[in-house]
C-alpha cells in the first residue's frame, strides 16, 4: 500500500471514487436494465419483475467483486469508500429512527 499512496490526494481521490462510484455505476446499470426491460418485455410484467430482481442480485455481486479486487490490487481506499457508501446511509437512517422513536416516547 505504501508504494501507490504517496500523497494524501491519492487517498482522498480513491476514497471518493469508491464512495460515489458505487452510486454512479448503480444508476447507469439500473437505467439500462429499465430501458431494456421496458422495450423488450413491454407487456410481460412477470418477466419484468424477475429481471429487476436478478439485476439487483447481480449488482450486489458486482460490488462485492469490486471490493475484493480493490483490496487485491492494493487500492484499499477505493474498497473503503465503497463500504462507507453502504454504511453511512444505514447509520443516518438508524439515527433518524432513534431520534423519532425517542421523541414519540416523550
Amino acid at each position: 500500500m505504501s508504494d501507490y499512496y504517496t500523497t494524501t490526494g491519492k487517498k482522498v481521490g480513491d476514497f471518493l471514487i469508491g464512495f460515489f462510484g458505487v452510486w454512479v455505476l448503480s444508476g447507469f446499470l439500473s437505467f439500462f436494465v429499465a430501458i431494456i426491460n421496458s422495450v423488450v418485455f413491454m407487456n410481460n410484467y412477470t418477466i419484468q419483475g424477475w429481471i429487476a430482481g436478478i439485476s439487483f442480485v447481480v449488482t450486489i455481486i458486482l460490488y462485492i467483486v469490486a471490493i475484493v479486487l480493490a483490496f487485491h490490487f492494493k487500492r484499499h481506499y477505493i474498497a473503503i469508500g465503497t463500504i462507507a457508501s453502504f454504511v453511512v446511509p444505514l447509520i443516518l437512517v438508524g439515527a433518524c429512527f432513534a431520534v423519532f422513536w425517542g421523541m414519540s416516547l416523550m
